[in-house]
């Protein structure tokens, strides 16, 4: 999947760590390494020319915010990622102040092992090395040494993707997106439909669900982050103006990154249709950045210092109200029910029974069933079933006899590719975290195996 992840966690089950075990070992290792993150987030700071207190801001912001906090220990690559951004921006704005060869060779480096850690961050490293490349005026040597480390680090896994299944990016690219541009706005739909729902998208995104998931309690007060956050961008760009050249270089350099990231907001919102928060936590890093490099310039000057001690009032007043909510909430509730479905499977089902799921990692995990992935995100002959909307023909040609799943996946979301109506019958209801979507649900597929009698 993600390379550089996987790479981490396939030897925690060669060595038996176990179920459960691998799992805290593998969030332990993704929350250190956020941790250790905080260093070259402090270290990008001083070399931005931000004062050593304004840089320690800088990273306690970044370290204690409670969507760092949950997203380093979120299971996914998601810690690795994020941390390995920001050493791909340290080395980016050493090699932009001191553009020698070695420092040309680590950026592009970094920018490769970026790419492995998730895939969609190569646009992010692409603009970070281009960028690079037109300070240099692309002379030979540089051309060399911003492109060639970061090829041949990412060659290998692509060249693997395209031999083993055809195409350089993995299947989950393409799956859930699928689904979404079959069914939204409407099948067969206009040009001029599809741009206003990706127009739609993106101010959906951009202007409630992101502001929201990152920085408010509450999702009617996402507007409030919008506001904020682009009175610290303005801001800053006009103190920056009004300084020395040293603040508005920083300024400069924290664009780039910024750009790649909205990039690939552009990608995933936009294009993809599709969207989680997991993919552009990298603005958290650079967000403290802008916020150290603010208060930066305001604490030089008598009324500014006044404004400055408000701002930090502000933020750690917003921070600690999203951490409260965050903490007492937690994030992702409805999973324990998935927990509690996979007991429940793995007691009362045969152990050679099948099942069936859109979301299976936690039921394939914890259930010990063989467990079939629909949704194709992670089994192309199930996104192949999709496309051919012949789902439930491929349920039964894989002896498929339960399925485990909220029920607004196979009978709303997926019910166009089915081909034919699912016969299912519900044996198991998981209630205690109720969304949209349903709650969590064992069906028993006609003509399945019968439940465990013991």
């Amino acid at each position: 999947f993600h390379p550089l992840w996987m790479g981490i966690l396939a030897p925690l089950y060669a060595l038996g760590a176990g179920d459960e075990g691998a799992v805290h070992v593998a969030l332990t290792i993704s929350g250190a390494t956020v941790a250790l993150s905080g260093v070259a987030l402090y270290a990008t700071a001083r070399r931005l020319g931000i004062s050593e207190l304004a840089s320690l801001g800088a990273t306690a912001l970044y370290l204690f915010h409670p969507v760092v906090t949950y997203m380093s220990v979120n299971g996914l690559e998601t810690g690795l990622n994020l941390s390995v951004f920001i050493m791909t921006l340290y080395f980016f704005v050493r090699c932009w102040q001191e553009p020698t060869l070695a420092n040309q060779i680590l950026v592009s480096a970094a920018a490769g092992v970026l790419v492995l850690s998730r895939t969609d961050y190569g646009l992010a490293a692409g603009v970070v090395l281009f960028a690079l490349l037109l300070r240099t005026r692309a002379e030979p040597e540089s051309l060399a040494a911003l492109a060639l480390p970061a090829v041949v680090i990412v060659a290998p896994w692509f060249a693997w993707n395209i031999a083993v299944f055809g195409s350089p990016v993995q299947g989950s690219t393409g799956a859930l997106p699928y689904v979404e541009h079959q069914l939204f706005p409407h099948p067969g739909a206009s040009t001029g439909e599809i741009l206003r729902h990706a127009l739609g998208q993106l101010r959906d995104d951009g202007y409630d669900v992101l502001p929201y998931v990152y920085f408010t309690p509450h999702l009617d007060q996402a507007h409030y982050a919008v506001a904020a956050i682009g009175a610290i961008i303005v801001a800053v760009a006009a103190l920056a103006l009004m300084s020395g050249h040293g603040k508005r270089d920083a300024l400069v350099l924290l664009t780039v990154p910024a750009a790649g990231l909205l990039a690939q907001f552009a990608v995933h919102s936009g294009v993809r249709w599709y969207m989680r928060e997991w993919y552009l936590v990298g603005v958290m890093p650079l967000l403290a950045l802008l916020v150290a490099l603010l208060l930066d310039m305001l604490w030089r000057s008598r009324a500014g210092a006044a404004v400055a001690l408000a701002v930090v009032a502000i933020i750690v007043a917003s921070t600690v109200a999203k951490g409260m909510r965050t903490y007492r909430d937690g994030w992702y509730g409805l999973q324990a029910d998935m927990l509690a479905a996979a007991r429940w499977i793995d007691a009362e089902t045969p152990p050679d029974a099948r099942v069936g799921a859109f979301n299976s990692g936690i039921v394939g995990y914890f259930s010990h069933r063989t467990t079939v992935n629909l949704d194709g995100v992670m089994n192309p002959d199930a996104f192949d079933a999709i496309r051919e909307r012949r789902l439930e023909a491929y349920i039964n040609e894989r002896e498929i006899g339960y399925l485990a799943d909220f029920p607004y996946y196979p009978f709303w979301f997926y019910r166009p590719f089915l081909g034919s109506d699912l016969r299912a019958t519900e044996v198991a209801r998981f209630d205690d975290h109720v969304t949209f979507q349903g709650p969590f649900t064992v069906y028993k597929i006609e003509d399945g195996p019968p439940l465990r009698r013991d």
